[in-house]
């Protein structure tokens, strides 16, 4: 289970409502479920990036 978070107000698009829904429906994911995955896979990526950045050899310049 997840801690006790404070709560998060986000605006998403009719189409992103509309394919949440769908998916929620179905019972294969909720809302806050999709939002808590696409956060930490853009926290990954970002991480991701960083540490290319940072590992990146100089060209001298």
């Amino acid at each position: 289970m997840f801690p006790s978070v404070r709560p998060v107000s986000v605006v998403i698009t009719q189409r992103q409502l509309d394919w949440l829904d769908h998916r929620r429906a179905q019972g294969s994911i909720s809302r806050s479920a999709v939002l808590r995955i696409v956060l930490d896979l853009l926290i990954q990526q970002e991480q991701s990036q960083a540490q290319a950045a940072i590992a990146k050899p100089s060209d001298g310049q």
